[in-house]
């Protein structure tokens, strides 16, 4: 069976991983190739570090999978992992506040990525990961 490039993921629902691929991640929150990139907030108030919850998503992209709500799996999870930096790394002794702010900051991060702003960057992992199988 011939395996292709993918060209366009629509024309390619039969998709397989690409052999010897690693997804990869750049330690960046949102695309860094992006012309807000700079604009994103990598973490929370100077204090919380999303770079891990951001990388793993990135991972996560990155392979390939046809499997029904694989992109939901993964934006769900962006939003857990950040919650979990956001309950890890504020100070026990810091305003119940700003926990509360940053656990929405986590969830808008998974809604952002869910939305149509994440499409291209989704598209691009399985471009990258996946190969057709016609």
């Amino acid at each position: 069976m011939s395996k292709t490039v993918i060209a366009n993921l629509d024309d390619c629902p039969n998709r397989v991983p690409r052999q010897n691929d690693t997804p990869s991640s750049d330690g960046w929150c949102g695309s860094s190739a992006a012309p807000l990139a700079n604009w994103i907030p990598q973490g929370f108030a100077f204090i919380v570090s999303f770079s891990s919850a951001c990388d793993a998503h990135d991972r996560c992209w990155g392979t390939c999978s046809t499997a029904f709500g694989a992109r939901s799996l993964c934006d769900i999870n962006l939003g857990i992992d950040a919650g979990v930096a956001c309950s890890t790394q504020i100070p026990w002794w810091a305003p119940s506040e700003l926990l509360d702010l940053c656990l929405v900051q986590a969830a808008l991060y998974a809604v952002a990525v869910s939305s149509s702003l994440g499409d291209n960057a989704w598209n691009e992992g399985q471009k990258k990961g996946c190969q057709c199988c016609p």
